[in-house]
């Protein structure tokens, strides 16, 4: 599990997109978070809408590259993302640590698969990301580009998975997985990680829990 591929050729600027599906969905009844309902749409099709506008707004040219990373319902995903293959480059991918190791293995899966400078991580369970976090954090790197991690900050707390990183954290990451070091706020703490003000952006909104989805806000 130590191998990866070489640093990629794609310029410093290129970012793929990374979304974390791979939990088992314990507190939702065991439910895989990104296909549960919201608002009348699975939770994956709101981050893939919420993907294309992040990129529309870029006046990006080249369609984004999408790693689904889940363990379970691959093929429900694959049907899900059949009509957003038009405007967003998408794939599905698992885990490569076994045992459902938490969002480290997610992210190591996406960092193996990407050939991206930088991943934007999103968790499966935030239908609506604040509108802007992707420009935020791509402003945060042009200035502070040696840094390996940029990570929101809300006005209250952190929010490391929805933070960008660097693809070199790679080894730095697989070393963690491989001691069973699984929490991902500790790990990014003890890299070069900026911390990004996004408090006039709006909430970070999590349903994690069956109660949250009757909010239709």
């Amino acid at each position: 599990m130590t191998t990866q591929p070489p640093l990629s050729t794609r310029p410093d600027t290129s970012l793929d997109f990374a979304i974390l599906c791979g939990g088992q969905g314990k507190r939702m009844g065991g439910i895989n978070k990104g296909l549960i309902h919201w608002q009348g749409k699975p939770i994956i099709v709101h981050l893939l809408d919420w993907i294309r506008t992040e990129y529309t707004s870029n006046a990006a040219t080249l369609k984004p590259k999408v790693w689904l990373v889940t363990n379970t319902h691959a093929t429900d995903y694959q049907t899900l993302v059949i009509p957003h293959q038009n405007d967003l480059n998408i794939q599905i991918i698992a885990d490569r640590f076994k045992g459902y190791l938490g969002p480290l293995a997610g992210i190591d899966a996406a960092l193996a698969a990407s050939q991206a400078m930088r991943i934007q991580l999103l968790p499966c369970d935030c239908p609506r990301p604040p509108l802007g976090l992707t420009a935020r954090l791509n402003n945060a790197h042009q200035s502070e580009p040696d840094k390996q991690l940029w990570t929101p900050f809300d006005g209250t707390r952190t929010q490391p998975l929805f933070s960008q990183i660097k693809r070199e954290l790679h080894p730095s990451l697989i070393s963690a997985l491989e001691q069973n070091h699984l929490a991902v706020n500790r790990w990014m703490q003890q890299q070069d990680c900026m911390q990004v003000d996004c408090t006039n952006l709006g909430t970070f909104k999590n349903i994690n829990q069956p109660s949250l989805l009757e909010d239709s806000a």
